[in-house]
């Protein structure tokens, strides 16, 4: 139950700053990703009531973030990525298909996580990232990268994947209870933590 708490308050503090910073990035697609944090916010607290309260299963809640989780990424990569943009189409457009293979043939997906699915959902993530990280890198504000809060967004969330993905794939073989739990929470804290800075350290006029 405690460490139900910490992820509720790991999501609100990015969600807080980040609306007290908004003028910041108001002006760019960014703006969205504000909404985003908020609903993750909401998500943890919805399954932390129902799995405490009417003790019902919160599988359901957390597959369907995955979901949601997927379509922002890929409007944020359409957004921002110039280049070859096609393959995240195609990724984009193939878990869309396995996603509903898994829910109506794999796994019991009103009483089970999706693990399938969010395995490729972090990868298909993973590959946008890269993708656009390589071409902040290759642009002219490659010396400005820690003023831009896409690049902190980024970051913390590609760090979060490198961490998740190999536990993801452990877990379908051993018990990934205990050790892997407190792995699972210091990669939130660095995730989370990536974005709070963001929200304080970013300019706005490099903001796009």
């Amino acid at each position: 139950m405690l460490s139900s708490y910490i992820f509720i308050i790991l999501t609100f503090i990015p969600a807080f700053v980040g609306t007290v910073t908004f003028k910041k990035y108001k002006h760019t697609f960014l703006k969205y990703f504000l909404f985003f944090l908020w609903y993750t916010c909401f998500t943890e607290s919805a399954a932390f009531y129902i799995g405490t309260i009417p003790k019902q299963s919160t599988s359901f809640i957390y597959n369907f973030y995955a979901l949601v989780n997927v379509f922002f990424y890929f409007f944020l990569f359409k957004f921002y990525i110039k280049k070859n943009i096609i393959y995240i189409k195609v990724f984009f457009t193939l878990f869309l298909l396995f996603f509903l293979y898994d829910f109506f043939v794999i796994q019991d997906s009103i009483n089970r996580i999706q693990t399938y699915s969010f395995l490729f959902a972090f990868l298909f993530n993973s590959l946008g990232i890269i993708m656009l990280l390589f071409e902040l890198l290759k642009s002219d504000l490659i010396l400005k990268m820690n003023k831009l809060l896409l690049f902190w967004i980024c970051t913390g969330t590609l760090l979060f994947y490198i961490g998740i993905i190999p536990i993801q794939i452990m877990a379908k073989f051993f018990n990934y209870r205990g050790l892997f739990d407190y792995i699972i929470l210091g990669l939130n804290i660095i995730m989370y933590g990536f974005f709070t800075i963001g929200f304080i350290i970013s300019k706005k006029e490099y903001n796009k």
